[in-house]
């Protein structure tokens, strides 16, 4: 049985869309590094004690097409991603894309500056602030 091969048998059009998706894939993974480098490789939570290990962190989405994002515009830059842990981002209860947790961009910088991190109240119905940033890293209370 023989195996088809993808560049032999596929058309010049098929060749380039597939390369294309190739080169904006490693664009997007250099660009979630380089945010996760920004943050200090740790979970951006604030006081998050739970162990962030290079394999559960992710880089999270801030404004993502699905969650009142423009899905015509990149939303993978530097700017719109913030290094959060597995647990932070999609795991716990009240997570990022359960909309339980909310970060919240305060300069033009977006995620390169400083932020709010707010938690939904189920009984008040409404978010409540966690805590504000000065800088990345430095929050307001400490």
């Amino acid at each position: 049985m023989k195996h088809k091969t993808f560049w032999k048998d596929e058309t010049p059009a098929k060749v380039e869309r597939h390369s294309r998706k190739l080169s904006r894939k490693a664009e997007s993974d250099a660009t979630k590094q380089e945010a996760k480098r920004r943050d200090g490789f740790r979970c951006r939570w604030p006081h998050c004690e739970y162990k962030a290990v290079t394999e559960t962190l992710e880089a999270a989405h801030i404004h993502a097409a699905g969650m009142g994002g423009d899905p015509k515009q990149i939303r993978t830059t530097r700017d719109n991603l913030i290094a959060m842990c597995d647990m932070h981002h999609r795991r716990a209860p009240q997570n990022m894309h359960n909309g339980g947790l909310k970060v919240e961009p305060t300069t033009r910088k977006g995620t390169d500056g400083s932020v709010e991190f707010w938690r939904w109240s189920k009984d008040e119905r409404r978010y409540h602030m966690v805590a504000r940033e000065r800088s990345n890293g430095i929050l307001e209370r400490d």
